[in-house]
């Protein structure tokens, strides 16, 4: 990659402004258009989604990590063996 190339990141649209993605909305921020995670119900957000994003994929990358570092807080792995 040369210094001066610029990477254009693939995004998905977002339909009426919001899509669903593990357990949250992803949608645009009425002030700035920038991306935004929220809850979907009554719970609250985590403090490690609280910020904006520039693309949905950005947005839907911190919402994996999430995921996965809270999968392993509690004890769950991705390996699918089962622990007697």
């Amino acid at each position: 990659m040369d210094v001066g190339e610029i990477i254009i990141e693939k995004t998905q649209p977002l339909g009426k402004n919001k899509m669903d993605y593990s357990g949250y909305n992803i949608g645009r921020d009425k002030i700035t258009t920038l991306v935004v995670i929220k809850a979907i119900g009554k719970g609250a957000l985590p403090k490690q989604l609280k910020s904006f994003f520039t693309s949905v994929g950005q947005a839907q990358k911190a919402i994996d990590g999430y995921v996965i570092k809270k999968g392993k807080l509690n004890g769950q792995t991705n390996s699918g063996d089962e622990h007697i």
